[in-house]
């Protein structure tokens, strides 16, 4: 006989030939499953990349960084020239309803001078003005003339937004 080994059938038989197949088989099975699985692990990155990138648009276009004005903290920058926008309508007539409060007082101040506050006594009567005072604001639309207009990148919905003209004079 020859000197093959119990489980290696003689060469160019049949049975050689078969477990030769049966092993080409197996390993075609093995490699067929490693690939398969490499291919699903990339098919689920790719989904997952895919979603992370569309939560990140979802959140940037929900997340508006740089808008105008969204919260007036004072008189100052509420009467300040320029578009004051708000996230609802209620914000913004609540923010335009100071804003002409605010402007009605001026005004009140301006027409009613007290002498009473002023270190002469009650019954001084102070210079007349060399110039005219200067313009009060006044509450306009957002889009305006003479509204300084929020930056072209900026998403801004004009209804929710009033307008403050630079003054002259």
């Amino acid at each position: 006989m020859s000197e093959n080994s119990a489980d290696t059938p003689e060469p160019d038989s049949i049975e050689a030939l078969r477990h030769d197949l049966t092993e080409l088989s197996s390993r075609t099975t093995s490699r067929h499953r490693y690939l398969t699985r490499e291919i699903n692990a990339l098919g689920i990155l790719v989904v997952l990349m895919l979603a992370g990138g569309i939560i990140v648009a979802i959140v940037g276009a929900l997340w508006s960084g740089s808008s105008p004005t969204t919260a007036d903290d004072d008189l100052d920058q509420l009467l300040a020239p320029g578009t004051h926008c708000y996230r609802s309508s209620e914000e913004m007539a609540a923010a335009r309803q100071r804003a002409l409060a605010a402007i009605d007082r001026l005004q009140w101040d301006r027409d009613h001078r007290s002498s009473d506050d002023t270190e002469h006594g009650p019954y001084y009567s102070p210079p007349a003005l060399t110039q005219a005072p200067p313009a009060l604001p006044s509450i306009v639309g957002a889009k305006d003339p003479g509204v300084p207009q929020p930056g072209d990148n900026q998403n801004v919905d004009t209804d929710l937004c009033f307008g403050i003209p630079k003054r002259v004079g």
